[in-house]
């Protein structure tokens, strides 16, 4: 029987998700609050989906402050809109690009199918 994925509590929508669909956000020893791509930086960590719904509620409602335990400057608010909005855009320029291959093995299967009808 496999292991089961950790969950997390998004602190922008409250659902909980696997740990691996979430971004971590983390304040250091130092006091230092930044973003942890790997998940396994030391300090307290906050969870928050990859949307940017959530990230506007939970910046709305200081939810990452109260998580954290500390005030968080403008900068690493900005920065974590920017590596959302950024994989927002990633995610379309992925579907597009999935999008376009559908239409073009769409279109290879009705070329199979009328030289088909055509043999036939």
């Amino acid at each position: 029987m496999g292991k089961t994925e950790p969950q997390r509590k998004c602190i922008g929508c409250g659902q909980m998700i696997g740990k691996k669909g979430l971004l971590r956000i983390v304040k250091d020893r130092d006091g230092n609050v930044f973003l942890d791509p790997t998940g396994k930086k030391n300090g307290r960590g906050a969870y928050i989906c990859n949307d940017i719904k959530c990230f506007e509620g939970a910046r709305k409602k200081k939810a990452l402050e109260r998580s954290l335990k500390c005030k968080i400057p403008d900068s690493v608010y900005e920065s974590l809109n920017a590596h959302i909005a950024e994989g927002a855009e990633g995610e379309m320029a992925f579907n597009a690009g999935k999008s376009e291959n559908v239409e073009q093995g769409l279109s290879h299967s009705e070329n199979n199918r009328q030289r088909d009808k055509g043999d036939g």
